[in-house]
């Protein structure tokens, strides 16, 4: 494509030490599923092979929000005649992004783990609550590198909202806040699904502003005029990319001595964004769905782990992402053995923490840090 002045200063921060360690060509030419390919292709079409593409310019109602360096486009909203065509927006990020060094996150690999949480949200059949994601590739900002880089156009679906912004109120038979609005039992059992995906990857940025909801109004308030005005009918996870460190618990909700002691558990990431939504009973669809998609979840990540270059961080992926399948297995049993509601109160058991703390002490004795990985 033309070389674009805005995306350039944005893929201008990205971190080049990514070219050595992700293939730049495996999901700039992977297969996309149906919904990210068509997204693809509409913004192949009106942006990227556009006369006009160098002269694009940001649009300015869209906030960018986040750390990231990104930009946002409206593709589309022209007029014709006495009609206005269909607008679509996208967000432009690094592939490459620089993570920066800290104690959850330093190796550049936010694009990859955003394609690759797509790939498995698809593969657990949550392929509904998965971003319109794909790679795209770009002039090099730099005068001194003359090759194109990669960068994440993300479709910035309308009509959605946080889900810590979900209206709630006090139930003293719960002592918590719970939605004022209808939350179907399939939207809570996404929820819990979402966790065990966000467990498998480590995801460390799932909080009430990285899970999106959107909503219809409920047949019996249309019909009455009682009862919740809304309902829940679907739910979005975005940000996907500070996935797959496996450098710390998660930081957010690990309790402070799991945490400094590397244990991680499933129970951390019921919290967060998808803990507005779960209570103990909507556990008990996790064994069924567990056994009916996991040889896909696997197959899918092992897929994606093709993309990465070095062996040291392969290796590195692949056990720790293997101790967290077996512990979903271990946990998927557990709860159809004692129930969900008993699970829950009995938090992880001693064979989970175990099993995790093994790989969990990689925060110790983990990939090297950032600079001896890549040999500066």
């Amino acid at each position: 494509m033309q070389k674009n002045n805005n995306i350039s200063e944005v893929l201008d921060s990205a971190d080049i030490r990514g070219h050595h360690f992700v293939d730049p060509d495996f999901h700039l030419n992977d297969t996309l599923p149906e919904a990210s390919a068509e997204s693809a292709a509409h913004f192949t079409s009106k942006f990227v092979n556009a006369k006009n593409a160098g002269r694009k310019r940001p649009t300015d109602d869209v906030s960018g929000g986040g750390v990231t360096s990104k930009t946002h486009f409206r593709i589309g909203g022209e007029k014709k005649g006495k009609k206005v065509l269909p607008s679509r927006v996208y967000m432009v990020k690094p592939y490459y992004e620089d993570m920066g060094d800290g104690d959850n996150w330093q190796y550049p690999l936010a694009g990859w783990a955003e394609m690759a949480t797509n790939g498995l949200h698809h593969a657990a059949g949550l392929g509904h609550a998965a971003m319109k994601v794909h790679v795209f590739s770009h002039p090099d900002p730099s005068p001194h590198r003359n090759r194109n880089t990669n960068a994440l156009a993300v479709e910035i679906e309308p009509n959605l909202t946080r889900i810590s912004e979900i209206p709630a109120e006090y139930d003293p038979k719960q002592n918590k806040m719970v939605p004022s609005v209808k939350v179907p039992s399939s939207i809570r059992h996404d929820a819990v699904k979402l966790a065990a995906i966000d467990f498998l990857t480590n995801n460390q940025d799932r909080h009430g502003a990285n899970l999106m909801y959107g909503t219809s109004p409920t047949d019996d308030y249309s019909l009455t005029g009682k009862g919740p005005m809304n309902q829940i009918d679907r739910l979005l996870a975005i940000d996907n990319g500070r996935s797959f460190q496996y450098m710390a618990p998660q930081r957010m909700y690990a309790p402070y001595r799991d945490y400094r002691n590397g244990i991680d558990h499933f129970h951390n990431y019921l919290a967060g964004g998808v803990g507005h939504l779960v209570d103990p009973t909507h556990l008990k669809v996790l064994p069924a769905w567990w056994e009916q998609h996991k040889k896909a979840i696997v197959d899918e990540f092992r897929r994606h782990l093709k993309a990465v270059k070095h062996p040291m961080m392969v290796s590195h992926l692949q056990r720790n992402f293997s101790d967290r399948v077996n512990v979903l297995d271990k946990v998927a049993s557990d709860i159809k053995a004692m129930g969900s509601k008993h699970y829950f109160t009995r938090r992880a058991t001693t064979s989970d923490q175990k099993k995790i703390h093994s790989r969990a002490s990689v925060k110790m004795r983990r990939a090297p840090d950032g600079d001896d990985l890549f040999g500066a």
